[in-house]
């Protein structure tokens, strides 16, 4: 992939590590995703690094889809990444209800809706980074998708 990658780990005090991933040669973008500026480096799975790291905290949503019925249905969260504005769209479910995690874990978005098939959420007071989206259906069933906000 005409990339390089360097990880640095450092200590933060007694219980505080860090991990700083450095990519020489590639671009802003993420493996699979939809949006492609530059090189996507292989060197190794930026999905699995980023679980790795969610799942050492506690927190219930973030860190298991055990408890989530469903992780196949067909949602569309575009543009990812996104700025200001996402949508949430499916043309085989009716959204129900929407909560957005920070990367951190915070509650940052949460609209019961009245069952339909898209939702434009502004974004605006986000942070950059990762988000997590909890979408339920009508039916009942729940799904999560991530996206990245980049300014």
């Amino acid at each position: 992939d005409q990339t390089t990658s360097e990880r640095t780990d450092y200590q933060c005090g007694a219980e505080t590590n860090v991990a700083f991933y450095k990519i020489t040669g590639g671009g802003h973008t993420w493996p699979d995703g939809n949006f492609n500026i530059g090189a996507v480096s292989l060197d190794f799975n930026a999905s699995e690094k980023i679980w790795e790291f969610f799942s050492q905290y506690s927190h219930p949503v973030i860190t298991s889809t055990k408890d989530l019925y469903d992780n196949s249905i067909d949602l569309t969260l575009a543009p990812n990444p996104f700025n200001d504005f996402i949508k949430i769209s499916s043309e085989e479910v009716m959204i129900h209800n929407v909560k957005v995690y920070n990367s951190i874990g915070q509650l940052v978005y949460n609209k019961d809706q009245s069952s339909i098939p898209s939702i434009d959420i502004n974004t605006s007071n986000f942070g950059k980074g990762l988000f997590l989206f909890l979408v339920e259906t009508s039916e009942g069933f729940k799904t999560i998708k991530q996206a990245m906000k980049i300014k």
